[in-house]
Order: structure tokens, then C-alpha cells, then sequence
């Protein structure tokens, strides 16, 4: 059995901090996967920039037995979900 999460986050933040939140998130997908009886357990991260830096900012930190992938989008899901982003970054900012 296949476990996964799927995660389509930005790297940095719409201000263009380091994303804290982003990876409290992460980190509790992980911990769920963690939990869970299964033969592969996978974090998959759909942006290259969050792959990169979470791997970078995590390692030592990931339970044994969960891989974290890369998998890349079509452009047109990539687009739609930018917009999204984009969204949802604005709305968060209003008033």
C-alpha cells in the first residue's frame, strides 16, 4: 500500500520571508504519515523551490521509512494553481 501527501506549495512567502508556516505544515503531514501502516509513505512537493529548501531545512528530521519526492505538474496545473496562490495570498491580506 501507497501512502501519500501532496503538497503544492510556494518556497518563500508572498512578502518573500522564509515560509515558517509552509513548513509547519510539512512537518505535520509527516507526522501523519508517520503514524500510518503502510509499505511506501511519500511527501510529494509539486514546486522545485519548496523540494529544494525543505530538503535542505529537514534533513535528520524525517522518520525512517518516508521519502520525500519531486513530482513535476503539467504547465496548465501549474498555472491554475498559481492562480490560486495568488488567491488566496490576497484574501489573507485584506482588511
Amino acid at each position: 500500500m501507497i501512502i501519500a501527501g501532496i503538497k503544492s506549495n510556494s518556497f518563500k512567502t508572498a512578502g518573500g520571508n522564509f515560509p515558517s508556516g509552509k513548513f509547519a505544515g510539512l512537518y505535520q503531514e509527516l507526522y501523519f504519515l508517520s503514524l500510518v501502516n503502510g509499505k511506501n509513505k511519500l511527501l510529494i512537493l509539486t514546486n522545485k523551490d519548496l523540494y529544494t529548501g525543505f530538503l535542505n531545512n529537514s534533513a535528520g528530521k524525517v522518520s525512517k521509512g518516508i521519502q520525500i519526492q519531486f513530482c513535476q505538474l503539467p504547465e496548465d496545473i501549474i498555472l491554475k494553481i498559481k492562480f490560486v496562490h495568488e488567491n488566496a495570498s490576497r484574501e489573507q491580506t485584506r482588511n
